[in-house]
């Protein structure tokens, strides 16, 4: 076998074995949450979650102080929809702190106003823009609740979703974190709602499988709970990344810490609705993973399933799975008529293999099957996206740009309808 073939087969390998063991895994999480006997959260019975059965909660779950960290900075268009969601939860005692960070709108405003009639909302003001984790590290010493539920200001939450986390988190002294099922909310138009698809096809789809290996390298932002005692002791949130809550997921993973995600567990946030606004977000992204990657390389070896899986995963999302097609395409630019008669096979074969995986993810989200005819269209249009997006952050990378925080325009869509009165996403 020459290069250029074991090369080309080498490639379609690698992306194959990825993509079995996460729908393996993520398969093994869906019969495990279907099969426990669901309870009511409120009640402080809990499902099963990880690696064995939780014991009885020490506490009932109403009677668990939570503080809720809500970072901010300009968000007047989203603020009062995120608070009233949490107002409206029920089963758990929440004290929220809104971290303004510098606002130069009506969002302080907008937080005096609930404050004064809801005692359990507070407000921290920073003395400026010090960015997200700064305003999260903020929040923290401004609590004392041993749990920590994280909140973005554009992000929604079903009333039954912290005494759900809370539940599951509290007779769980081996894990450190529970993160939420978070959905996009806008998805009365057609670009969020191929962005809602990619939320269950591929971010889900992961979620699952390193729920079930107990590697969950990005505990989202938007939602999630965490026991006190190990986010102090990785010194909280680090702001020398663009993408936090994956810098801190892999810290806790390097102190020996696990985490998990519990699917019933609804939030809903709010998806850029231009493909500008998408661009921006992705840039960011994934120049905050590449930042990520950089700074965690001395974990590649030592730390069990986050070096054998974990790291390499986030390297083939956010790197590898970029770079080897396009030296597939290199290599066959001087390959001979036979290698083109195997390539394009194999190019096929793996986008329907990709297909076939998503639509798995689809069933183990419990997606309506009518949207299901948007999957291709998402992957063909994510492809030239985020190739796009890969370029130009790699030219950021060299010129030194660009590694910035972009503030995205929120149309307050969701939020409204929330502080409304309303429940889950905009249909």
């Amino acid at each position: 076998m020459t290069l250029d073939f074991a090369y080309l087969l080498g490639v379609t390998g690698l992306a194959t074995a990825r993509w079995v063991l996460l729908a393996a895994a993520a398969a093994a999480h869906h019969r495990r949450h279907r099969s426990v006997r669901r309870r009511d959260p409120l009640s402080g019975t809990v499902q099963t979650l990880g690696a064995r059965a939780p014991g009885p909660p020490t506490m009932p779950v109403s009677q668990v102080p939570v503080d809720v960290l809500i970072p901010a900075f300009n968000e007047e268009a989203v603020i009062e929809g995120t608070i009233r969601s949490l107002l409206r939860c029920e089963g758990v005692a929440l004290n929220l702190w809104v971290i303004d960070d510098g606002s130069t709108d009506d969002t302080v405003t907008r937080v005096r106003m609930l404050a004064a009639t809801h005692p359990q909302v507070r407000l921290v003001q920073s003395p400026a823009n010090e960015g997200k984790a700064a305003a999260l590290n903020r929040g923290l010493a401004a609590g004392s609740s041993p749990f920590v539920l994280c909140v973005d200001a554009d992000t929604v939450v079903a009333p039954s979703t912290p005494a759900q986390l809370v539940a599951s988190l509290l007779p769980r002294d081996d894990l450190a974190a529970v993160c939420a099922n978070v959905q996009v909310g806008n998805t009365h138009r057609l670009l969020p709602r191929l962005q809602a698809m990619e939320y269950a096809t591929a971010q889900h789809l992961e979620r699952r499988a390193q729920d079930t290996l107990h590697c969950i390298t990005t505990l989202p932002g938007a939602c999630t709970l965490f026991r006190r005692a190990p986010l102090e002791q990785v010194g909280g949130w680090n702001g020398r990344t663009l993408t936090e809550d994956t810098d801190l997921s892999l810290e806790l993973l390097q102190a020996g810490h696990t985490a998990a995600f519990l699917p019933t567990a609804d939030a809903w946030t709010e998806a850029p609705l231009t493909l500008g606004q998408l661009f921006r977000q992705r840039r960011r992204w994934l120049s905050g993973y590449h930042q990520v990657l950089r700074h965690h390389l001395s974990a590649t070896f030592g730390h069990g399933v986050l070096s054998w899986f974990g790291l390499p995963n986030l390297w083939w999302v956010h790197v590898w799975g970029f770079l080897l097609p396009v030296g597939a395409l290199m290599v066959g630019s001087h390959a001979a008529a036979a290698w083109w008669k195997l390539f394009w096979p194999l190019v096929w074969g793996l986008f329907a293999a990709d297909l076939f995986v998503g639509v798995l993810a689809w069933r183990f989200d419990g997606r309506p099957w009518r949207d299901l005819w948007l999957l291709p269209l998402q992957r063909l249009l994510w492809i030239p996206l985020l190739y796009a997006v890969f370029v130009v952050v790699v030219a950021g990378h060299i010129t030194g740009g660009f590694h910035r925080w972009v503030k995205l325009e929120r149309s307050g869509e969701l939020s409204r309808h929330h502080a409304g009165g309303g429940e889950g996403a905009l249909r």
